[in-house]
């Protein structure tokens, strides 16, 4: 009777009870010791050390229909592209804001769905996020005359 009760209690004053207190004491010690000074912290997001490079934009003629749409054909605009690890398009913002949100999400959407990046990269090469900023002068879809350029087939 008494060495079933003194096997339930590991924290006991028993023989077992004080082996399972230095093996916790021994495996708290060699788990908890000082991460390597190469590993970064995994919570912490990696810098990019190189930015996005474009590698393809296949939307001039979408772009500029959106932009005639809403009236911006005269307009010089600054975009900021986030761009994911994959080297997608993730995110757009405008060095301007506009009245209406649907001119934001019109302008943004040929610039989200037809580039193409190689990622950012880390210090290591590894691809990471990163950001694109481009400025669109609309005056480039038209003629010197004025009149609009004819979309080449």
């Amino acid at each position: 009777m008494a060495r079933s009760a003194f096997l339930k209690s590991p924290e006991g004053s028993g023989p077992i009870g004080r082996r399972i207190a230095q093996l916790s004491s021994i495996s708290a010690i060699a788990f908890s010791g000082p991460a390597l000074a190469s590993d970064p912290p995994l919570d912490q997001p990696q810098q990019a050390t190189s930015a996005p490079k474009l590698i393809s934009f296949d939307g001039a003629y979408e772009l500029a229909a959106e932009a005639s749409r809403v009236g911006m054909l005269s307009q010089v605009l600054t975009y900021t592209l986030s761009v994911g690890a994959d080297g997608k398009p993730t995110d757009c913002e405008i060095n301007r804001k506009f009245r209406r949100k649907y001119v934001k999400i019109a302008l943004c959407r040929p610039m989200l769905k037809h580039h193409t990046f190689e990622p950012a990269r880390d210090a290591n090469g590894r691809a990471v996020t990163g950001t694109y900023e481009v400025t669109v002068d609309f005056r480039m879809f038209f003629n010197a005359d004025g009149s609009s350029k004819a979309r080449e087939v």
